[in-house]
């Protein structure tokens, strides 16, 4: 099994939804963000390849859901766009865009058996590229997956999900187990979908304090250059990159469900590397970030009202 299949495996887990569909922030209507990863730096890497920033500006958004009975269709969209700076630091600039793009459509048909029973069906689909020379049979990716949901004592604030999901996103068939928790209450919300997990403590109306630990993954269709390239004896199809984070973060209630954020967190690990066709990753393409760097960020949101 290929490496960049494994990281495929940990990203499946992250898209089982909980069966109320709150894929993004829980109960966001809207989010926008912007983050800044700062001095990243891979001087001990084998490819000598660095980078001195990572910028990530974020929109997301939901529809209206469409209930039919005991059905609910709930779908949202969101917009990742990730800037690089390897030109400054590197004497000749690598292969990899400074500029892509991940572009998702999440689609839930959540049908309500019972109080206590849900049973989900989620389309995952995403568009990941540069735009440039634009392919999209490479750029789109997408995975399907159905869990079941169990509302303890019939509440929506506490419920939890085993599922399954399956993709061809990485060219092999995989079918890999998923699985959800989800508590809310007045002071608390924890919501897990490892190995993204987001505890939040509300002590005051207006404030909101917590911290997310976020994995993000995906192969991307870039436009390479010819020139050079063509004395490579392994031509690169992708671009890879990999983020794990940590980020404490504090939110102020503007009004009940408008609120906006901030976030000082840690990107514990960065990766990002050039794969051929078969997603192997080519020796000596890989950026790695071997030292924790900090990252900020700050964004608003809208709650859905309840």
């Amino acid at each position: 099994m290929h490496t960049i299949t494994y990281k495929l495996i940990i990203i499946l887990i992250l898209v089982i939804v909980t069966d109320m569909g709150y894929a993004q922030s829980f109960d966001d209507i809207f989010n926008a963000s912007y983050s800044n990863f700062i001095e990243i730096d891979n001087s001990n890497s084998e490819s000598a390849i660095k980078s001195n920033r990572m910028n990530v500006s974020k929109f997301y958004m939901a529809g209206p859901p469409i209930a039919l009975k005991h059905l609910r269709i709930i779908y949202n969209a969101e917009h990742k766009w990730y800037q690089n700076n390897f030109k400054s630091r590197n004497a000749e600039s690598p292969l990899f865009s400074d500029n892509i793009h991940d572009i998702r459509l999440t689609t839930i048909f959540n049908y309500k058996v019972n109080s206590q029973l849900a049973i989900n069906y989620v389309n995952f689909s995403t568009i990941k590229t540069d735009f440039k020379n634009f392919n999209f049979s490479n750029a789109y990716k997408s995975i399907n997956a159905l869990s079941i949901g169990f509302h303890v004592n019939g509440e929506d604030n506490l419920r939890f999900g085993l599922g399954a999901a399956y993709s061809k996103e990485m060219g092999d068939a995989m079918i890999v187990p998923v699985g959800f928790l989800y508590f809310k209450n007045n002071k608390w919300l924890i919501d897990l979908m490892y190995p993204r997990l987001n505890v939040f403590y509300k002590p005051f109306a207006k404030i909101e304090i917590g911290f997310i630990v976020n994995y993000d993954i995906g192969a991307f269709d870039v436009d390479f250059n010819d020139k050079a390239i063509a004395n490579m004896d392994i031509k690169p199809a992708y671009q890879t990159m990999t983020n794990l984070t940590f980020t404490p973060q504090i939110s102020y209630y503007i009004k009940k469900h408008f609120n906006i954020y901030a976030r000082l967190g840690f990107n514990i690990m960065s990766e990002q590397a050039l794969t051929d066709k078969h997603f192997n990753e080519i020796e000596k393409s890989v950026y790695n970030a071997v030292k924790i760097s900090p990252t900020i960020g700050i964004g608003i949101s809208i709650k859905i009202p309840h």
